[in-house]
């Protein structure tokens, strides 16, 4: 004791310091890591419907595509388009054409194959993309689609093509 002062170093806070700014270091990190899940869902999902986007399509299928190719799984690439989405939102509103691609994703999300992915790809067009694809699996699926959209009034026009992970073609 040096004039009644105790001077001693103190490991502890050290320790303390070290801690506290390792701790304020990982609960900033965990800020970041959430805000870019916010932002990664913003920019990859479609705000009206909640199904993923064009942009999540070009990211997520194309290398799926070429993983299944390299397994050679068959995959389904379907196109859905609404059949006078113009003439609704112009004769019932957007707030109807609103409801209505709402509907479709619901629907086109619950339908789907169980590995399947369901996108809005523009305006009033979807596409859903699946592995494992037969003949019969995607028959069933448009067959369900057709079924459910005619229970809704709702006129699609569907295309669907099935790959053959030997042809070498994208």
């Amino acid at each position: 004791m040096i004039d009644g002062v105790i001077n001693i170093e103190c490991p502890f806070v050290d320790a303390h310091c070290i801690l506290t700014n390792r701790l304020n270091d990982i609960y900033r990190n965990a800020l970041i890591t959430a805000v870019n899940k916010k932002l990664e869902a913003v920019y990859n999902k479609d705000p009206l419907t909640g199904l993923y986007n064009r942009v999540a399509y070009t990211q997520m299928v194309i290398p799926k595509f070429k993983d299944y190719c390299k397994e050679n799984i068959v995959c389904a690439i379907t196109f859905l388009d609404v059949d006078n989405f113009k003439d609704i939102n112009d004769t019932c509103g957007h707030h109807k054409g609103d409801e209505i691609l709402v509907n479709i994703a619901r629907i086109l999300d619950t339908i789907k194959p169980e590995d399947g992915i369901a996108y809005r790809f523009g305006g009033d067009e979807f596409v859903v993309f699946f592995p494992n694809a037969t003949e019969k699996v995607v028959n069933e699926f448009k067959d369900k689609v057709e079924i459910a959209m005619r229970e809704q009034n709702i006129q699609l026009s569907v295309g669907c093509i099935i790959t053959d992970p030997c042809s070498g073609k994208s």
